[in-house]
């Protein structure tokens, strides 16, 4: 258990911390009335853009060339002002090559954040059960992004909205990509973060059919404090402390398109371990043989890091020694 990628001891409250944590409080409520200001404008514009459109439609004319612009923007204002993140970016010019190939982007996911970062440098579009279109606030958003909204089975998503796109959720992600009325499509093939700087085991949604892939690769970088999200007692005070920090770094690498071999084509497991090892080794970071399963199994069983980063629980039990 202390070896999962989803609990980390490595980063507790110390008087450092403490120290940080309120010095930077009023800061932090500073940035948090800005946002609260700002996005009451933010989301009337975007309701005005998105008026009529519906989930799994392209934005088009008028709409394209005015939101996608605006809402790069205010991604770059919520990460710099909101949440006090200053990326430093790599290989952009890859993007422009993997629009030629209608490359697919996949990125590791560590935080929270990751997805306002992709939005303030790419604005892609992600997938989303089918539930989150009906959505009155993120939901909007979504759909200003252009997001592909599925059917999960099981789930109870085609009686909650008639928004789902239905089908083979595969052969959908690969019809969108193919779409040239839409943004780049982004996917995790991980799908969860976690707190370890590592690799989870890959998905091969992504890599079925033999598209092309552009790997991005986000380095969040902090001597005390880990911007991992992972199993925590709570996430507001992850969040709160992350805040609180002097600032916040992370280096976005964007490696160039991965066009697969014939034989990668044909096996798409192979394909997602050799990217998986391309993206690994370009982070230096370990490759785990652990992903959303033994993740979810933390869950079931309530076992998460206590506040003070320094104790692992189980359903709400005294800690036990680290």
């Amino acid at each position: 258990m202390h070896n999962s990628p989803f609990l980390d001891l490595s980063s507790p409250m110390t008087p450092y911390e403490w120290f940080k944590f309120f010095v930077m409080i009023p800061m932090f409520l500073v940035r948090c009335c800005i946002t609260v200001v700002c996005m009451p404008f933010v989301w009337c514009v975007v309701v005005v853009l998105t008026w009529g459109v519906k989930a799994n439609q392209p934005m088009t004319g008028w709409r394209k060339a005015c939101i996608r612009p605006f809402l790069k923007t205010w991604s770059g204002i919520l990460l710099h002002i909101g949440f006090n993140y200053w990326p430093s970016i790599k290989g952009l010019e890859n993007l422009s090559k993997a629009k030629e190939c209608r490359a697919m982007l996949v990125f590791n996911h560590v935080s929270y954040v990751d997805g306002i970062i992709l939005g303030a440098y790419f604005l892609p579009c992600g997938l989303a059960k089918a539930s989150i279109a009906d959505m009155p606030f993120f939901g909007t958003f979504c759909r200003a992004c252009s997001f592909l909204f599925v059917e999960r089975k099981g789930s109870g998503d085609a009686s909650q909205t008639t928004q789902a796109s239905r089908g083979n959720t595969t052969e959908l992600i690969h019809e969108r990509c193919e779409d040239l009325r839409f943004p780049i499509l982004a996917i995790s093939p991980e799908g969860t973060t976690k707190r370890s700087e590592c690799l989870l085991t890959f998905s091969t949604g992504a890599f079925v059919g033999g598209r092309a892939v552009m790997p991005v690769l986000l380095h969040y970088r902090s001597r005390y404090n880990n911007n991992g999200w992972g199993r925590v007692q709570s996430s507001l005070w992850h969040f709160m402390r992350l805040q609180t920090q002097l600032i916040n770094l992370v280096d976005v690498e964007v490696l160039p398109p991965y066009i697969p071999s014939e034989e990668e084509r044909k096996d798409p497991r192979l394909y997602a371990d050799n990217v998986r090892r391309l993206m690994g080794e370009k982070l230096g970071v370990p490759l785990v043989e652990q992903g959303l399963k033994q993740q979810q199994e933390l869950k079931r069983r309530g076992c998460c890091v206590d506040w003070t980063g320094r104790h692992i629980i189980i359903s709400g039990k005294r800690p036990a020694k680290s």
